[in-house]
């Protein structure tokens, strides 16, 4: 009997919670739906229109003037010579507490994938500022894919961020046409994010141009590009700029463009140019990534001197790829320790692309060269300029902790000057320097003047190489010339 009993009980108290449940409004049980924010107003299907100034959504279209229109069908926003100045949409906080809690607002918000047409003359400007407790952004896109296009021009200026890309595991922000210029407002004082993608991609094609200009923000931690990957996202995180497209950024900042958990392509005549001044400290930086450069891209890195850290114009802790016909400059006017190039793994060339890599005055009693690499060197094709600076230490043209490989290309290689009496030299520290069998023409130019020094057997018929144990006489001394043409057999080589 008492085990009847408390079964009854047990189906009166479920009968009851489905009871209650059923009174509980649909709206607690719907899924999330999406929605988009234009200055601060949400677009609907019955009410997709904006016009410049309006403080409503509209169903017809205004008869003159700018605006900004949602089709919910295509998931399309189009902006025809909208403007906006203001705060926008307030989506939440930055999740601090007491002083240090900030509104985060957006003048577009968007939880919906979306396209944004670009016609006409375009700006968005977010006027939140942190000394009224508000973190201000140009478009934020919550969990979505974002594609920016069309013919007109954008201008984005913010206090936070530009273009927010958050929690985009698997979506995608792509730039496919138009104008885009991105600044940050002058009046505040924290950091700012040009074009900022946490966990998802972004693509740059087609032809668009977009310029991330930090000038007006003297503030060091700033970043212009970043992908922010995640070794635990759903989808591995990806930069691409590619078919004709043309990326900028200018002013001062701590990463020109960085890429975490990123691998990164310039291709098909691509055009990236990055010019950081301040106290950077690294031009591209590609943190857990690879950077490959091909076709005609061109990729254009300078970076200013930083008395306070280790600066480089581009800077991989993967391998970077140089092939096709592509051009490639990267310089660091100086830093406690400065290099044109670093890889943390391999740097290999391939094809006749142009390579320039110059180190400018380093502080610090340690290596200062145009290229480092810890992985191998390998010169297959091309072009390459590298160029030590001026050092408190040692001073290289290329310093690998690897072999050193160059096959047909043309290699000018010089170290710059040391101030404490350290190595000044074209190439060092490799484990070999082997040219590569079969090659028919090579050229490698170090140093101030000119010596002949016989080389064992062809560089052109079988591989040779050159280390430690080919210097016999022990009073050898190390010369700056490696001259090698086809079919002569003296040269002056720098044993190490």
């Amino acid at each position: 009997m008492k085990k009847n009993s408390k079964l009854k009980k047990s189906i009166a108290l479920a009968l009851i919670l489905i009871f209650c449940i059923s009174l509980l409004p649909l709206e607690i049980f719907a899924a999330k739906t999406d929605s988009i924010w234009v200055g601060g107003v949400e677009l609907t299907q019955s009410t997709p229109y904006l016009s410049v100034g309006s403080t409503s959504a509209s169903a017809e279209k205004p008869q003159s003037g700018g605006y900004a229109h949602w089709d919910t069908d295509t998931k399309t926003l189009t902006l025809n010579n909208y403007t906006y100045s203001g705060t926008g949409y307030v989506y939440g906080t930055n999740n601090m507490t007491g002083n240090y809690e900030k509104d985060v607002t957006a003048v577009i918000h968007t939880t919906s994938d979306c396209s944004i047409l670009l016609y006409g003359s375009n700006s968005l400007n977010n006027t939140a500022k942190s000394s009224d407790k508000m973190l201000g952004t140009g478009i934020y896109a919550d969990g979505s894919n974002l594609t920016i296009k069309g013919t007109g021009s954008l201008d984005i200026s913010a206090n936070y961020r530009g273009i927010y890309h958050i929690y985009a595991g698997g979506k995608v922000l792509s730039f496919e046409g138009g104008n885009i210029t991105l600044f940050p407002t002058q009046e505040d004082a924290i950091e700012f994010r040009g074009i900022y993608s946490l966990y998802g991609s972004i693509i740059f094609k087609n032809n668009v141009n977009v310029t991330v200009d930090m000038k007006s923000r003297k503030d060091d931690s700033n970043l212009g590009v970043t992908v922010y990957g995640s070794d635990h996202s759903e989808a591995a995180s990806t930069l691409t700029i590619t078919d004709q497209s043309s990326l900028t950024v200018l002013g001062h900042n701590k990463y020109g463009i960085y890429a975490n958990v990123c691998d990164t392509e310039i291709s098909k005549n691509a055009k990236v140019k990055v010019t950081v001044e301040g106290a950077p400290e690294n031009g591209f930086y590609a943190k857990n990534g690879a950077l490959t450069v091909k076709d005609d891209a061109q990729m254009n890195v300078k970076v200013g001197n930083n008395p306070n850290k280790t600066t480089s114009g581009i800077y991989a802790t993967k391998d970077i790829i140089i092939s096709d016909r592509s051009t490639v400059s990267a310089t660091s006017e100086g830093g406690q320790c400065s290099y044109g190039i670093w890889a943390n793994g391999a740097l290999t060339l391939s094809g006749a692309p142009t390579v320039t890599a110059i180190a400018g005055e380093s502080t610090l009693e340690q290596i200062n060269a145009g290229i480092y690499a810890i992985g191998v060197v390998s010169i297959m094709g091309g072009r390459l300029n590298a160029i030590g600076g001026v050092s408190q230490g040692s001073s290289y043209g290329i310093y690998a902790e690897n072999d050193i490989e160059i096959g047909e290309a043309t290699v000018n290689a010089n170290g710059g000057e040391s101030k404490s009496g350290g190595y000044v030299r074209a190439l060092d520290n490799v484990n070999l320097l082997k040219i590569v069998p079969n090659t028919t023409i090579i050229s490698v130019f170090i140093g101030d003047t000119a010596a002949d020094t016989p080389l064992i057997g062809s560089p052109f018929s079988q591989t040779v190489i050159l280390n430690r144990q080919n210097a016999t006489d022990t009073n050898y001394e190390p010369k700056k010339y490696f001259l090698a043409y086809p079919n002569l057999h003296t040269h002056t080589m720098e044993y190490f």
